[in-house]
């Protein structure tokens, strides 16, 4: 077992394996992600906005190509903004804030290992953490989900590490509680306050603060918060908030229909978005079951029912995505981990260390049939290095297992997933990247920047408005016939998805000649009408 408190002194070989997971990741986050172009709609949706503050100066009301962007509450536009104003704008400062949020998540989760479990608890978390690629992937996203992520995980850690008589503890939850809520408003409250509840009822500890530390908690939350809230609402009207926070809050949660998934979507994203630790993580959760009340597993099981409450939560809403599970994502790590170390502690491989061998078998043989069958370019570089990384973890693992040792199964496990990370960083992210944003059409035809008529065609195209400093007229793809053939409209430069101009009539395809074409953006011109006879 290894549920004890971290009294010993560290072993020596943990100082170098912490800073060793420490680079790992900090290359892991970076690489691919300093020079690729913003995506659509989300990453460069959030710079733009950041850019806009930072020139406008204004810190209350965002702005999104000239109008109030009120959907989101401030906090990543504020670190955002302040970056660009100070730095200049570049895609490696836009993704910032969510490679340092993610980086410090790996240290909280570190933490809380080495503090719960000792120096196996503190190796594998922060390891099972980083390799995960759900973590991965939202960590290199100049989006707001790491960053309300560290702020969750952060409550949650002051919840599990301080006792309960600590003088700033109910003061530390307050706080971190109002940053998580101007990062991404009332979730940021809900969902860290849930987990909290549901691991205290697991764990047998009382739910509620007592009124002293509630009044601290409610203070810290104030002082935070209601500085930019009370602004924000005299500013955009206090009649227009509350229909804001129905709007944003609860009929997104019970309507929403962009974003709509099947209650066990979340199954998905668990099994897709953290391979390959589902093996240890299931084998943790049957044993939890089997042992509810063992004190060795207290934990953990407050880390599982913060993590299945969590998961309820989030799946009753309408609207799902992956990136919202990303909060709940340390709870997984910490239970997967704990399994691990308890298996390395005992070294005793069984079952659960054969079915992570077979998998890794089972992934890289699809791998390399993925890999045949699609045409060169990054997705088949990334399929035959997952291919190659599995075989080898399959081979080292093999070993391990034939020798009755347990480490060398989990470290392959552990450096065959940063392998096929990295992979996907270096290859297929710049690749996406271009291939989803307007910056590479924008730097090889200037006429874009110098236009003073830019249409953008049934798309939201954020990166444009980032690219060009122009802010292009939005139309529908009906209605572009009717434009084109007007004598009396402006030429201009239009920008459309390839699949989109490629279903105009031929007619009205002969009216426009292409300027250039860049992942699957296409610019083009209007040829001048003839003169009337």
């Amino acid at each position: 077992m290894i549920q004890q408190a971290a009294t010993n002194p560290a072993p020596s070989w943990l100082t170098g394996a912490l800073l060793s997971i420490g680079v790992i990741a900090v290359v892991l986050l970076t690489v691919g992600a300093i020079d690729t172009p913003l995506m659509d709609p989300d990453e460069a949706r959030f710079a733009q906005t950041s850019l806009e503050m930072s020139e406008s100066g204004d810190l209350v009301v965002p702005r999104f190509e000239g109008r109030p962007r009120v959907v989101k509450p401030p906090l990543l536009h504020w670190i955002q903004a302040f970056l660009f104003r100070h730095l200049g704008f570049s895609e490696w400062l836009a993704r910032v804030p969510a490679i340092a949020s993610t980086w410090l998540s790996l240290w909280i989760v570190a933490a809380i290992g080495w503090k719960r479990w000792g120096s196996l608890g503190a190796v594998w978390a922060p390891a099972i953490f980083i390799t995960s690629p759900l973590v991965f992937v939202m960590g290199r996203i100049g989006t707001i989900d790491s960053l309300l992520s560290v702020h969750i995980l952060a409550a949650v850690a002051v919840d599990l590490l301080l006792p309960r008589d600590h003088r700033h503890r109910s003061v530390l939850i307050g706080g971190l509680l109002g940053l998580a809520f101007l990062a991404k408003g009332p979730i940021g409250i809900g969902l860290p306050l849930l987990i909290v509840l549901a691991g205290r009822t697991a764990t047998g500890r009382p739910l509620l603060p007592n009124i002293t530390g509630f009044l601290k908690g409610m203070g810290s939350w104030g002082v935070i918060v209601l500085p930019w809230g009370v602004a924000f609402g005299n500013r955009l009207g206090w009649s227009e908030v509350a229909a804001l926070l129905d709007t944003e809050v609860i009929q997104r949660y019970v309507e929403q229909e962009s974003h709509a998934r099947p209650f066990w979507f979340y199954g998905l994203v668990v099994a897709v978005g953290f391979l390959p630790w589902v093996v240890p993580l299931l084998h943790a959760v049957g044993r939890l079951i089997r042992y509810p009340r063992d004190p060795a597993t207290s934990t953990t099981r407050y880390a599982l029912a913060g993590l299945l409450m969590g998961t309820v939560l989030l799946s009753f809403s309408e609207g799902k995505l992956p990136s919202y599970f990303l909060p709940l994502a340390p709870l997984v790590a910490m239970i997967a981990a704990w399994q691990v170390g308890r298996q390395c502690a005992r070294n005793q491989p069984g079952l659960p260390e054969l079915a992570l061998i077979i998998q890794g078998g089972v992934l890289a043989t699809a791998a390399v049939l993925g890999g045949v069958r699609q045409d060169p370019g990054a997705i088949r570089q990334v399929l035959w290095i997952v291919a190659g990384a599995f075989a080898a973890m399959v081979i080292v693992g093999g070993v391990g297992y034939w020798r009755r040792q347990v480490w060398p199964i989990y470290t392959a496990n552990a450096a065959a997933a940063a392998a096929i990370l990295l992979a996907i960083g270096g290859f297929l992210h710049p690749e996406l990247g271009a291939r989803h944003s307007a910056r590479d059409l924008v730097e090889h035809y200037p006429a874009i920047r110098e236009t003073t008529n830019l249409r953008r065609v049934a798309m939201k195209l954020p990166s444009l408005t980032l690219y060009s400093g122009r802010i292009p007229v939005e139309l529908e793809l009906v209605g572009v016939s009717d434009i084109v053939n007007d004598a009396e409209k402006p030429v201009g430069l239009w920008i459309f998805d390839r699949r989109d101009f490629e279903s105009l009539d031929p007619a009205t395809r002969r009216r426009f000649r292409t300027l250039g074409k860049s992942g699957k953006y296409v610019a083009l011109a209007t040829h001048p009408l003839p003169p009337p006879p």
